[in-house]
């Protein structure tokens, strides 16, 4: 019994470490799209926004399920105090590859917040606190 479970350990490490190799974080950030390319969607969904065990084997996730697939997302730094916050996705993955481990999380906008800024969602970093309608209202600006 004991063989087996490290067998199976074994191999779990093993898939993973592959996995975990296939991503290709040069093809992260190469343009000014907001639309992120399907690397750059990988590494968010299975790196940057991992799922993590809430309970007994329950996964919880930081995205509720959002799709970043054709979605437009913009890039906001709570420490970046020069042109409002917002960055270019080519600085976003700048700052975060190899392995950014500060505060992050995701923004998923209202309709009527989409219709008027042309985003679908913001992705910030840096941040400890963030104000309710503060993130669209200096979207909007940018």
């Amino acid at each position: 019994m004991r063989q087996k479970m490290i067998l199976m350990i074994s191999l779990s490490l093993a898939a993973f470490m592959t996995f975990g190799q296939s991503f290709k974080t040069d093809s992260c950030g190469i343009d000014t799209s907001a639309v992120m390319n399907k690397f750059e969607i990988q590494y968010i969904d299975s790196v940057f926004f991992a799922p993590f065990e809430m309970k007994k084997g329950e996964l919880g996730s930081f995205t509720n399920g959002f799709n970043f697939n054709e979605k437009r997302i913009a890039f906001f730094d709570c420490s970046k105090t020069t042109e409002n916050g917002y960055m270019t996705k080519k600085e976003f993955y700048q700052k975060i590859l190899p392995e950014y481990r500060g505060p992050h999380g995701l923004t998923i906008l209202k309709e009527n917040e989409k219709r008027e800024t042309g985003y679908d969602g913001i992705i910030t970093i840096n941040c400890k606190v963030i104000v309710e309608g503060e993130l669209v209202e200096k979207l909007k600006l940018k």
